[in-house]
């Protein structure tokens, strides 16, 4: 039977977590349409195989097809939707899930519309940990909107006042083979959405039919995870690129050759909210990752031209992003020695800096007191007081001072108190 329906997962190195996935689809693939899940796997040496075998047995429509080795994801996702076979299909991430009722409402939706090629759906982040909704992304986005070849000019300045993420949508096939591309530095699904545009009607629409699993269940964790690795993209050229193409395009379409100078301030001034209104999200996104330094960064532009905002917010701001980014620097800084054997902490009165390399640096050996080996070390002293009480502070070039590395990390003038640490 020819599927109505192509589920695209392209998959790397997350075998569980695409377990749970598939678990999750059982109830698309038995809603009564006939539904297909198509997968990529991008060369995974984990179990990944042997969980699609076992999924397969269960239900033919699950087919797979994978690269010998990892080729970037986006071949990954053209890999998969090369070889889906439904009439509409979409991309769901194996640590994502569908809305299964929502889904049929937006297929239906396209069947009785021939012309309209895809439907761009809010989506919503998910803490599948505690089952409990996080946040949306279209904002206050009421209405469902559509444009199409006769109204670039119109869905230009819509991208560019509601900023709604064509990331999520599900697509008439044959559109959407049509309007696959390669990329250099700009978003792919930006370009993607307009090219769309160009053969026939694109709709927003506020009702989600994807999860964005930002929390996973706690017998999962993520190997990879590129929304996180690329957020930087979403405040930087790549976003800014992206959408001055396709204000260019639009403009051409509409017979305008380039962008008149009355409207380069609001266009200019547009990108830059834009890009702005995403700081916050991408600094929260950097502590997720782990990337305190490249928080403290994103925190810092966003004070530059939002403000500090509240005192116990900047407090805050200290404990989360300061103190963590100068502990990651002390990390980074023993990577950087040949012949160091190990961190020597002098001067703290708890175990909080321990408890911290335990848990995010396993690896990185912190030496107990009096068991230094006679080889060099990389000594952290708490502050100035303790580092003047140190008989034996050791080699200038191999210390560390915790209170001047979150000096060098700070947002705010806000200082942190670090008696008792």
């Amino acid at each position: 039977m020819h599927p109505l329906i192509s589920v695209c997962i392209p998959t790397y190195n997350r075998a569980d977590i695409l377990d749970y996935c598939l678990d999750n689809l059982a109830t698309l693939l038995n809603c009564g349409k006939a539904v297909e899940v198509v997968i990529s796997d991008n060369g995974s040496t984990d179990h990944t195989q042997s969980v699609i075998d076992a999924h397969r047995q269960r239900n033919p429509m699950i087919r797979a097809y994978r690269f010998p080795e990892n080729r970037g994801p986006l071949a990954n996702w053209f890999n998969a939707v090369s070889n889906a076979q439904g009439t509409f299909v979409f991309q769901v991430a194996d640590d994502d899930s569908v809305i299964v009722d929502n889904v049929l409402h937006h297929v239906s939706t396209m069947e009785q519309q021939p012309d309209l090629v895809a439907i761009f759906a809010d989506w919503i982040a998910w803490d599948d940990k505690e089952g409990r909704e996080l946040h949306r992304y279209f904002g206050d986005f009421k209405e469902t909107v559509s444009f199409g070849p006769t109204n670039s000019l119109e869905l230009a300045n819509f991208m560019l006042e509601r900023f709604p993420l064509p990331e999520t949508g599900i697509f008439r096939r044959e559109a959407l083979l049509q309007a696959r591309l390669f990329h250099g530095r700009s978003l792919a699904f930006y370009l993607r959405m307009y090219q769309l545009s160009r053969l026939g009607r694109v709709a927003f629409d506020p009702l989600p039919f994807y999860r964005e699993h930002r929390v996973l269940k706690s017998h999962l964790q993520r190997t990879e995870w590129i929304n996180i690795d690329q957020s930087f993209h979403m405040i930087g050229d790549e976003l800014r690129l992206s959408l001055e193409e396709m204000v260019l395009m639009a403009l051409q379409d509409a017979g305008i050759t380039h962008l008149p100078n009355e409207q380069a301030v609001f266009v200019l001034q547009s990108i830059e909210r834009i890009l702005h209104g995403r700081l916050r999200l991408e600094t929260e996104r950097a502590a997720v990752n782990k990337n305190w330094i490249g928080a403290v960064e994103l925190r810092r532009r966003h004070m530059l031209w939002h403000g500090p905002g509240p005192d116990e917010e900047t407090r805050q701001d200290v404990l989360r992003f300061a103190l963590p980014a100068a502990l990651q620097a002390v990390q980074l800084a023993f990577k950087s020695f040949s012949d160091v054997a190990g961190i020597s902490l002098r001067g703290f009165e708890s175990n909080q800096v321990v408890e911290f390399f335990s848990t995010y640096y396993p690896t990185t050996p912190i030496l107990a007191p009096g068991a230094e080996p006679n080889g060099a070390v990389l000594v952290v002293h708490r502050d100035e007081q303790t580092l003047a009480q140190d008989p034996t502070p050791g080699n200038p070039s191999r210390l560390l001072v915790l209170r001047r590395l979150i000096d060098l990390y700070r947002i705010t003038q806000t200082k942190v108190d670090l008696q008792g640490l």
